[in-house]
């Protein structure tokens, strides 16, 4: 009968059989591509639902949170990136402690991951005036590169041509939440933004950092290893300077050591004056240029801070 050649499709309620769909049906589940989601995620559905009509394409959802993931895969693929995101989002509630409330869920992010260049141009191509990108130079360039860039934090990307992409989504949220609390009248400097993004990583992948901006070629790596590799530098007089380090504003211009230097330099901050970084990230009385703001919120110059932190490595630097 039914049941017999069917088995999935039937369930037990009542200690009656009765058909699975009927029953999710009745509690208001909504099926798609032989998944059931829950009523709370009507929106999603109705998001993949038009992805499909406009694109072709038949994806997969999940939210936790502020987060939007659909992939071009399973749907156990998609919560498991979301879980990512959300983990990401703890680390940065729990470890720099922002002052604004509800960050688990605003600003919501919508990540959209697609298995072939392909999938992410015809996104691209299918949804142009609704992701709301103007600078058809820059709107070429991402068609390009596979990876589209829009809103706060909403990103588009190939998943094939981009090896470390889930690791990049979770410290470009976490970057982005920490500079959605920035008070500052200046942008987030890069080296900030680029170490909060390794310190998501390392703790949303067990202690590991995979997605390097200034050389993305870079094995993955532990915190211990980068704090190595900046010993070696201090100890051969090779470590780049903190007072170029915090106003630099280009990555081109950047090496991998300033990745390093930057990644160490905030573990010594969050260890060593927390409270002094917690306001140079979020006491928004304090203003002035990104040099004034550092120096009134972290008590020294960058010359001094650099002497600190090597001392606080065990490395003895000339003054």
């Amino acid at each position: 009968d039914a049941i017999e050649a069917a088995p999935a499709d039937w369930i037990i309620v009542d200690m009656i059989w009765r058909s699975r769909a009927e029953v999710m049906t009745e509690q208001g589940m909504i099926s798609w591509l032989g998944s059931w989601y829950p009523p709370e995620d009507a929106e999603l559905v109705a998001q993949l639902k038009e992805l499909s009509k406009r694109t072709g394409i038949s994806a997969h959802g999940a939210r936790r949170g502020g987060n939007s993931v659909i992939l071009d895969g399973s749907r156990l693929g998609a919560e498991a990136i979301a879980a990512d995101l959300e983990c990401g989002r703890k680390w940065i509630i729990d470890t720099l402690k922002p002052k604004r409330d509800g960050l688990l869920d605003k600003p919501v992010v919508n990540l959209q991951i697609f298995k072939t260049l392909e999938g992410v141009r015809e996104f691209g191509a299918k949804y142009k005036s609704s992701i709301n990108i103007h600078d058809e130079d820059y709107y070429q360039r991402c068609l390009e590169a596979g990876e589209i860039r829009y809103g706060w934090m909403d990103l588009a990307i190939n998943s094939a041509n981009k090896p470390r992409w889930r690791e990049a989504a979770v410290g470009r949220v976490a970057a982005g939440l920490m500079e959605f609390s920035w008070p500052r009248s200046f942008n987030a400097p890069l080296w900030l933004k680029m170490a909060v993004s390794h310190h998501a990583e390392y703790g949303v992948f067990k202690g590991k950092s995979s997605y390097f901006f200034v050389a993305p070629e870079t094995p993955p790596s532990t915190l211990a290893e980068e704090r190595r590799q900046l010993i070696i530098l201090f100890e051969s007089g090779e470590a780049p300077g903190l007072a170029r380090l915090l106003v630099a504003d280009d990555f081109t211009r950047m090496g991998p050591e300033d990745e390093t230097m930057a990644t160490v330099f905030l573990e010594f901050l969050l260890k060593k004056k927390f409270d002094d970084f917690h306001r140079y990230l979020y006491d928004g009385t304090v203003t002035g240029n990104a040099e004034k703001v550092f120096a009134a919120t972290l008590g020294a110059d960058p010359a001094q801070l650099e002497r600190e932190l090597a001392a606080w490595l065990g490395v003895e630097i000339d003054d």
